[in-house]
């Protein structure tokens, strides 16, 4: 049956409000827990800022900050995520003036839980099978994961489709 007009649009307007609302979900279930230590299957019952691998994701994310930053570029495009939380825009309202949200409700998951999925053993053939990419360094990665991108219609960076993939599985 083919979809068309009308009906299509809301269809597809469904299946958008579908796919973040079950995202926001899986965030609220893991609130509060270390999803970097809970995708390399360690002890997670502890806040991410408390991890005592944060260290390993905090640098990762400021080598490809400075080097983009190098050649003249952003890592995410303005008003795709939120620069604290790296959440889509439509989850964190934090840098939106017009709005009154003064802290992110989803701190220190986005990019730890990315993180963990590239370090995990196997994480070359879990991206490829669903991303279809494979990166040979983890700059590469990382610079991919700031890249914009599509969450069911949502505007979003790459990492909140890993992340939302990741989430899923566990």
């Amino acid at each position: 049956m083919a979809f068309t007009g009308p009906g299509e649009v809301l269809r597809q307007d469904y299946a958008q409000d579908q796919a973040l609302s079950q995202y926001e979900s899986d965030l609220e279930v893991m609130l509060r827990c270390c999803l970097y230590c809970r995708i390399v299957s360690r002890k997670f019952d502890h806040a991410p800022q408390a991890c005592s691998h944060r260290f390993h994701w905090i640098q990762a994310k400021q080598t490809a900050l400075a080097t983009q930053k190098k050649q003249g570029r952003e890592w995410i495009q303005p008003y795709i995520a939120c620069w604290r939380c790296y959440q889509p825009q439509d989850l964190c309202r934090v840098a939106d003036p017009e709005h009154d949200e003064a802290a992110c409700r989803f701190p220190d998951m986005v990019l730890p839980l990315c993180y963990g999925v590239y370090q995990r053993p196997g994480a070359q053939e879990w991206l490829q099978r669903h991303f279809g990419r494979s990166f040979a360094i983890e700059l590469a990665y990382m610079l991919w994961l700031g890249t914009t991108a599509s969450l069911a219609g949502t505007k979003c960076i790459q990492a909140n489709c890993v992340a939302a993939r990741a989430l899923q599985e566990i």
